[in-house]
């Protein structure tokens, strides 16, 4: 369980609008 995991866990809440960059469409 590091950043990265951490870092798509967000993208899942996020509802996949989030670009591999980290910027949120």
């Amino acid at each position: 369980m590091s950043k990265q995991y951490r870092f798509e866990t967000l993208q899942l809440h996020a509802g996949h609008t989030v670009d591999p960059t980290g910027s949120r469409a």
